[in-house]
């Protein structure tokens, strides 16, 4: 997050006044209107206005909650999960606009707490007032904030929770402890996992990060509907219906997930494997939350039935806003439909405003989708409206939004003269490529490079086109990324004729041919033209690769000085100077490397036809740059004729993701 500079906030600050804007709560339907129709300076100046002042009251009224709040229960507890999403609010608000006033209350908060989270160590909502101590040690560098974390956080790692997740009540026969040893209901996943990131990021120890993203994946494969997009608050609302028959998917239960996951993608390094993952779920979420907004800009309490509770609702709403916004601001939703939800739903928010600042509308503590009252507030709600602010005051939603180019699923290859006349081909599933005539001599071959991708349509043109724009397709955006390094290697599947026990290869296609593109499958021809010991080698290889497929085929055929020959052949999979670990069936003709890269595992192979086959050989040189292969020994029959498969697998995409799950998958294509 940057700070906004001063000037814009003066900016803001005119524009709001010059506006003259209502500031009494209303749910008037005209008001509403008028207020998501709005100028982008109008609305930005709002957010700086409703953060202001809604910070502001909160912070004047922290020791009075029994007057305000009608069951305020651990509402005065500041290590409680009440205070701790109050300040995550309030940690984004005060380092966007420098609001001394309340980063002082943060640094209260935290000093009076002596950096202790909350009395439960395994409890998830206890860990989420950690995510303010590390903001400060953020800020100031001070290693002492975060030690008291830490500790806990080891305990965790020793004790490693391995417990159900189904959420039992104690009277239930099978209760053997509670799930709440894990992150079991969807609020925790706001309360804890950026916590253990930002310790992650903080010390340079992945143990922190690497268990919290765990866990937050086996939550989610477990609470969230694949059918609508939304989490189940816990277990225990897997078969429950509301009023009209719907299932029960709670606003704020939802709102706590969609809001932590900018906030983790933020804190995650560019780099980190699992962002994509992190951005691919967001914006299944976030499609599911645009349709379930009701028309005054609220998302009712339950999502899916807003007959259930009809009255305003301003928690799970600010946190929904936020997320939306977040989404708009960076790039991510450039729809219509999602830039009118979050106009709506900011309009909403400033309608549950009044003009001392008191946020009104917020359902109290509770787990399901309860009624609400006008003048019910709650501390976690402004930490939800305080976050919608940020978003809000850098909001660019007014911009027309440009169509998001076609998505295809397709086997699809093509020529790339705009990148060293590469030729680049993909499927569903894997996507590869090879250089061609304008490649620099030095440092580059004919070995065949891999993309790593995680979404089923064609990246191939939208890759080359930021590239071309200057944006590197070796930095994961959500899609996939390369990470693969090739150079003068064989790379995955890259042929040689062997002589003397060396590799000799053209160092790029010559020439190309479509022959399939933009169908169910791809088929196209390389020519390469090399000098060997034998003589003149020339290789016409065709290559195809059908929709479902990791390993593409390729059939070529061989001349020696103009004549088909039988040649000595090998085929390798380079293992980066023995970062990746190799296996190898000789019975079924397969070859495979297994290489973790930036966290995320990938494997390699080659399969050729076992009667075919001369050998198989592990080649170690780990100081030599682009050396280390293992290699699988062929020759060509008298026609010049040679086939084989060659492909890969990434764990970033969900499907393979073990060593053993890799050969498992080369070994059934041979049987």
């Amino acid at each position: 997050m940057k700070l906004l500079s001063k000037s814009l906030i003066i900016g803001l600050s005119a524009v709001l006044i010059s506006c003259g804007q209502e500031t009494s709560p209303s749910t008037d339907k005209a008001y509403l209107a008028s207020l998501a129709q709005e100028t982008t300076e109008e609305i930005r100046a709002s957010a700086l206005d409703i953060g202001y002042r809604t910070s502001a009251w909160q912070f004047a009224n922290m020791d009075n909650f029994d007057e305000y709040i009608e069951r305020p229960r651990k509402t005065g507890n500041p290590t409680e999960w009440i205070q701790g999403a109050l300040y995550v609010g309030a940690t984004r608000w005060a380092e966007t606009v420098d609001d001394e006033k309340v980063r002082n209350a943060i640094e209260a908060m935290a000093k009076g707490n002596d950096y202790e989270l909350g009395e439960r160590l395994m409890h998830g909502d206890d860990h989420v007032v950690g995510q303010s101590y590390m903001w400060l040690y953020e800020q100031t560098g001070n290693k002492e904030i975060y030690a008291p974390t830490q500790k806990n956080f080891d305990e965790i790692l020793e004790i490693n929770p391995t417990n159900s997740l189904e959420f039992l009540e104690k009277t239930d026969p099978r209760y053997e402890g509670s799930c709440q040893a894990r992150w079991c209901w969807s609020d925790a996943l706001f309360m804890a996992p950026r916590t253990w990131l930002k310790l992650t990021n903080a010390t340079g120890d992945n143990r922190y990060f690497d268990y919290a993203d765990k866990e937050f994946w086996a939550v989610t494969d477990y609470l969230f509907s694949k059918k609508h997009g939304l989490y189940f608050r816990d277990s225990r609302y897997f078969d429950m219906k509301s009023d009209n028959g719907a299932p029960v998917f709670w606003s704020r239960g939802n709102g706590w997930v969609f809001a932590a996951l900018p906030l983790i993608i933020d804190d995650l390094p560019m780099r980190h494997p699992s962002r994509a993952r992190y951005i691919k779920h967001y914006k299944k979420m976030a499609k599911s939350l645009v349709k379930v907004q009701k028309d005054d800009g609220f998302w009712a309490p339950s999502l899916m039935d807003a007959e259930k509770v009809t009255t305003p609702e301003t928690s799970g709403t600010g946190f929904v806003t936020f997320g939306l916004a977040w989404g708009v601001n960076n790039g991510i939703l450039t729809d219509e439909d999602t830039i009118n939800a979050v106009n709506k739903g900011w309009a909403a928010i400033r309608s549950a405003v009044d003009s001392d600042g008191k946020l009104h509308w917020v359902q109290q503590i509770g787990k399901s989708p309860d009624p609400v009252k006008e003048e019910e507030t709650q501390l976690y709600g402004v930490g939800a409206v305080l976050l919608a602010s940020t978003e809000m005051m850098k909001w660019e939603g007014k911009k027309l939004a440009q169509p998001e180019p076609e998505k295809k699923v397709m086997a699809f290859a093509r020529y790339v003269p705009e990148r060293q006349d590469d030729f680049a081909w993909e499927n569903d599933k894997v996507a590869f490529r090879v250089y061609g005539p304008a490649a620099p001599l030095k440092g580059h071959a004919s070995g065949v490079d891999i993309w790593l991708k995680n979404v089923d349509y064609s990246i191939i043109d939208k890759w080359y086109a930021d590239f071309v724009n200057g944006i590197s397709y070796h930095v994961d955006k959500g899609e996939g990324y390369d990470p693969y390094h090739t150079g003068v290697s064989r790379g995955t599947g890259g042929s040689a004729v062997w002589v003397d026990g060396k590799a000799y290869y053209g160092h790029n296609f010559i020439s190309y041919e479509v022959l399939k593109s933009g169908g169910d499958e791809l088929a196209f021809t390389l020519q390469y033209e090399f000098e060997t010991p034998l003589g003149l080698v020339h290789e016409s290889k065709t290559i195809s690769l059908a929709l479902g497929e990791r390993l593409f085929t390729s059939s070529s055929i061989f001349t020696l000085d103009g004549k088909p020959a039988v040649l000595p052949i090998a085929v390798g999979v380079t293992t980066h100077n023995e970062l990746a670990s190799v296996t190898f069936n000789e019975k079924l003709g397969r070859i495979s490397a297994w290489e973790t890269m930036d966290g995320k595992a990938v494997g390699t192979g080659v399969l050729v036809d076992t009667s075919i086959i001369k050998g198989i050989k592990h080649i170690a040189a780990p100081d030599e740059k682009d050396i280390s292969h293992i290699w699988i020994f062929t020759s060509t029959d008298a026609a010049g004729k040679l086939s084989y498969k060659a492909g890969f697998a990434w764990e970033g995409d969900g499907e393979i993701t073990t060593s053993d799950a890799w050969d498992a998958y080369l070994d059934a294509q041979v049987k």
